[in-house]
């Protein structure tokens, strides 16, 4: 089958989500200020309530102890975990939460088959290259580190692929939502 029918005929749109950190760790102008200026930190917290209020506080909780949760913070969110009642257990380099990987932001050379951001937004380019008539890439928002979080928009119809508007059926197909 001709892959660009193969593609129409699949879905009408895909939608690719491209976050380093969850949006909940910060906010988008610290970290397009500076992406780094993110912390991992340590919590104090003894119950999935207090777990619940710290993440509501904007904590992104990535490991869970019997005393304590681990996450990302950025300078916004950590000053707010300090002015409540949370005791801050531990303030790290970003690399600490990163597990000093190499690339900081790119996987350990281990799970080099994953793609990383780069990769999947060239393979994302890619597709637009060689259907151009009926893809359409946008970004739809940035992640707190600031890159775009895009959407691979795919419709055999020029109005509603421009648009994003489609009396068609549709489907969303969600990658790389947690890309760290």
């Amino acid at each position: 089958m001709n892959p660009r029918k193969w593609i129409a005929a699949s879905c009408l749109c895909v939608s690719l989500v491209l976050a380093g950190i969850p949006a909940q760790a910060g906010t988008q102008a610290d970290a397009a200020n500076d992406p780094n200026a993110l912390r991992f930190v340590q919590v104090q917290a003894h119950s999935k309530e207090e777990r619940s209020a710290i993440a509501s506080l904007g904590l992104s909780i990535e490991f869970v102890r019997s005393d304590s949760v681990w996450g990302f913070a950025s300078p916004s969110v950590l000053t707010r975990i300090r002015g409540s009642s949370f005791a801050v257990l531990g303030d790290f380099d970003l690399e600490i939460g990163r597990g000093g990987h190499e690339g900081v932001l790119d996987f350990p050379s281990a799970d080099a088959r994953f793609h990383n951001y780069q990769e999947t937004l060239d393979a994302l380019r890619n597709i637009v290259s060689k259907a151009a008539d009926i893809t359409r890439l946008a970004s739809i928002g940035k992640t707190v580190e600031g890159r775009d979080i895009w959407a691979l928009h795919i419709n055999t119809n020029p109005e509603s692929l421009q648009t994003g508007h489609s009396q068609k059926p549709g489907i969303a197909y969600l990658g790389a939502h947690h890309a760290r």
